[in-house]
């Protein structure tokens, strides 16, 4: 039988929870242990065998503190002491008994462990040691790996000793006190990535490459068109205008995006002196759309791109 509660936060999930698993329990077999023999024939359920899932540690503590609780005023016969009809302060004590000399046999758990137990059961069909153990913190993974990683650099060994110049050379040029903090961050995100995404990496730096002078292409041809646009119909840019467009031009491969507020004005008017706002048109107006366009683009592309080249660093 499989009970589901489904509700909102603080509306009585656990208390009912409990109450059902106090239901299964008068329901239960006076025996701890579920038969091993198949051939046992009929058989009511042993109370080994009832199962509460809930989310967090603290809401299963919580529901064993409560069934505990329950079944002591229960088997004390405190007035009041909520239970289902039929359970008699004989078989809230049996009940008790059982679970003090078999505590960790209760089964109230959390998701998580009810996953890692499953995982422990089929560990051999999973290829998985059978008495592995569950780490909740990457760095108990990661550093003893990233040890073994410098040590073995350390003597000459490859491929870490190549791997290990390459990321520090891309991070040579870190700022801070704790240029590591960088690194070790770095580190660790690419760590991540390797534990979350299936499949191998994409390691090759030259589409990164291609795609960032690309969207730098189109950027320098929009800010090349607007300026001359602008020159042509003697309309005179603010000198910061004038200078971000310069900026944009002469952008390299490796160069910072330029930040500016007049890559997302409202109009071109807003660009110009105003002895020269007469003479915008509708073309100029349709050019430094498409200059924001390609800005913005510009902006995403190399937020994407620096970051990947950063993580290639350290993968191999």
């Amino acid at each position: 039988m499989f009970i589901q509660v489904t509700a909102s936060a603080g509306s009585g999930k656990t208390y009912q929870l409990t109450n059902r698993f106090l239901e299964l329990l008068l329901g239960a077999s006076a025996t701890q242990w579920p038969p091993v023999c198949l051939k046992a024939g009929a058989r009511r359920f042993a109370p080994a065998e009832i199962m509460a899932i809930t989310f967090t540690n603290k809401a299963a503590a919580e529901m064993k503190e409560r069934l505990v609780a329950s079944l002591k005023a229960l088997a004390l016969e405190i007035p009041g002491a909520p239970a289902p009809g039929g359970f008699t302060p004989d078989i809230a004590r049996r009940h008790l008994e059982t679970i003090f000399k078999h505590y960790q046999r209760l089964q109230i758990r959390t998701i998580d462990s009810l996953l890692v137990m499953l995982a422990r059961l089929f560990a051999v069909e999973l290829g998985l040691a059978p008495d592995f153990e569950t780490v909740f913190d990457a760095s108990e993974i990661l550093t003893p790996l990233y040890d073994r990683l410098v040590s073995r650099a350390e003597t000459g060994c490859e491929p870490e000793a190549g791997l290990l110049s390459r990321a520090a050379a891309a991070f040579s040029g870190a700022g801070g006190f704790l240029p590591s903090t960088v690194w070790n961050e770095r580190l660790r995100a690419v760590f991540h990535l390797l534990l979350t995404e299936p499949g191998p990496l994409a390691t090759d730096p030259q589409p990164f490459i291609r795609l960032r002078g690309q969207s730098l292409d189109a950027l320098a041809e929009a800010a090349r068109v607007l300026k001359l646009g602008l020159e042509d119909a003697g309309c005179p840019a603010k000198t910061a205008f004038a200078s971000f467009l310069d900026k944009c031009l002469t952008l390299g491969r490796e160069d910072k995006i330029p930040d500016s507020v007049y890559a997302a004005k409202a109009e071109l008017a807003e660009c110009v002196l105003a002895a020269g706002r007469a003479a915008l048109s509708p073309g100029l107006e349709a050019g430094y759309e498409t200059f924001k366009e390609c800005f913005a683009g510009c902006a995403q592309t190399a937020a994407l791109t620096n970051g990947a080249l950063d993580m290639l660093a350290f993968v191999e």
